[in-house]
């Protein structure tokens, strides 16, 4: 029996290693700011290691034949896949920059379909996958506790971030967009993990959901706001938030609305509800119209897509702008446009293949549930936001494959090692 114990907790070292990785890149995923030469951040080169180990450690690795069935890859991500590279290629040969097209396409491959397989095979078990959203959580409240520094010390106090004219912080993100998104999907994950646990959890998901929301308010995001609204549906429909929580959090929710008010006073900034309005063109100066804006991006990239369903115009920066300033503020626009029917149709089948199946109502665990508020919020933030290979959304979705894995394959996991703990070692024979 000793010998069997020792054989259980003999877990390969490289997939160790490559959770550890993911871990740290995960939180380091939201810090945009943090940079290592070129145009590559700190989390982006945890995660590639973390993939990198995650596939040796695959392939060296003499697997059970559940592990086997939870880590190959099915015929719909090859036929993505296949139409993703089809489609990239494709488009290159129209794009302003080729390279760069052909290296977006590299970076698509790497967050679309290596990064969710790869997590896939490393979280196996509820407890590592908990730590994993805890992880990307605090990775977001730090991300937003960045906009309180820059207003006491100056915007220049994080490299490479900026504070603009109307007096909105992009925090530890490089842009205010950015710095929306990441801190609405803390404050859904951090109300998620505040609602489904309690004592010295439940005070640590607090000091969470404070500093995203103030990062949130301070990005001036709109697009933000909606995704929260999004997400805490979704954990109301999943039965996470109850009434209680609700009074509770929109108690917090006012005391940070009052600190945030007072710091966009001071900054000559628009507050949330001015702020709302304008985007929505409903007063104030028509430069603030974004809402405008993007749907002028969605007309002209709709009507170039008509134009050349197949080849898109590329997927590098220059070419993925539609109306002539800006490129299309949507997902499924922003893919038909720059890569064509064939990087539409994979974008689609990727976001879509986690969510197929029962096992989302018979699954309804608390990591579950806030997976699911996360994903549909990331999505819900790209309908309005040029969102294709932004981390930001990919690892939500990711997280749903990853609790789908659990769902599905966890409890033969169980039996599984279960049957082998009751086996007689040679030792004991």
């Amino acid at each position: 029996m000793t010998q069997a114990r020792e054989d259980d907790s003999g877990e390969d070292f490289l997939l160790r290693a490559s959770r550890v990785f993911f871990y740290v890149g995960i939180f380091f995923s939201s810090l945009l700011s943090i940079r290592v030469g070129g145009g590559l951040t700190v989390g982006d080169i945890l995660l590639l290691i973390g993939i990198a180990f995650a596939g040796a450690g695959t392939l060296m690795t003499r697997m059970r034949s559940i592990q086997v069935t939870r880590t190959r890859i099915s015929p719909p991500v090859w036929l993505a896949l296949t139409m993703l590279v089809v489609g990239a290629v494709l488009s290159a040969g129209r794009a302003v920059d080729p390279q760069s097209t052909v290296e977006i396409a590299v970076r698509l491959v790497l967050v679309m379909f290596l990064l969710p397989v790869s997590m896939r095979a490393v979280f196996k078990e509820k407890e590592q996958f908990k730590r994993a959203l805890v992880a990307f959580a605090l990775g977001a409240a730090v991300c937003g506790s960045g906009t309180v520094l820059q207003y006491l010390a100056g915007a220049s106090i994080i490299p490479g971030a900026d504070v603009t004219n109307v007096g909105r912080f992009s925090g530890f993100a490089q842009s205010v967009s950015d710095t929306g998104a990441i801190t609405s999907l803390g404050v859904v994950s951090a109300v998620g993990l505040f609602a489904g646990t309690a004592g010295r959890q439940r005070f640590g998901a607090l000091i969470l959901l404070s500093f995203s929301a103030i990062g949130l308010f301070l990005s001036g995001s709109v697009s933000g706001l909606l995704a929260v609204l999004v997400g805490c549906l979704v954990l109301a429909a999943r039965r996470v938030i109850k009434v209680r929580h609700i009074v509770l959090i929109a108690g917090v929710g006012s005391v940070i609305l009052g600190f945030v008010i007072s710091i966009q006073v001071k900054s000559n900034a628009l507050d949330p509800l001015t702020r709302i309005l304008q985007t929505l063109g409903l007063g104030g100066n028509v430069e603030y119209n974004t809402s405008g804006s993007r749907l002028s991006t969605y007309q002209a990239a709709v009507d170039g897509f008509i134009r050349n369903p197949i080849v898109g115009a590329g997927l590098d920066y220059s070419s993925t702008i539609a109306d002539g300033r800006f490129p299309a503020h949507n997902l499924f626009i922003a893919a038909a446009y720059c890569g064509g029917t064939f990087v539409l149709l994979a974008v689609i089948l990727a976001i879509v293949r986690p969510f197929r199946g029962q096992w989302i109502h018979a699954d309804r665990s608390l990591d579950t549930s806030i997976a699911l508020a996360l994903a549909v919020s990331a999505i819900a933030f790209a309908m309005t936001a040029p969102s294709l290979f932004n981390r930001y959304l990919w690892i939500p979705i990711s997280f749903v494959l990853v609790a789908k894995s659990l769902a599905m394959f966890g409890e033969q996991s169980d039996i599984a090692r279960t049957n082998r703990l009751q086996q007689p070692s040679r030792s004991s024979r």
